[in-house]
């Protein structure tokens, strides 16, 4: 699935942390069972993917295979709103800092 380009830059421009972050609470309120079958990341679906397995293989990605994953999960509009709210709040953060 191919989603807008300027959302890679999206994704670029948010703290490394504070993306993984966002992933991480997205598997955890979703639950690592209930993602699509295209966000797993195994080939194998008899096994299915473990909040570890999963976090695992997206530190690995850039920012651009990050923002892909979050569309196959929330589609390109909500990944959007994720990464800009993700975006947001980091910058919230470094100015009370």
């Amino acid at each position: 699935m191919e989603h807008d380009a300027s959302l890679n830059t999206l994704a670029g421009s948010v703290p490394e942390g504070a993306r993984l972050g966002l992933i991480r609470n997205l598997i955890e309120a979703i639950g690592p069972e209930s993602l699509p079958e295209s966000a797993r990341l195994t080939g194998d679906t008899a096994v299915p993917p473990t909040i570890e397995s999963l976090m695992a293989g997206l530190t690995r990605r850039s920012p651009a295979g990050q923002a892909r994953w979050l569309v196959r999960v929330l589609g390109e509009d909500d990944a959007r709103r994720a990464l800009e709210g993700a975006q947001r709040v980091s910058f919230e953060q470094g100015r009370a800092a």
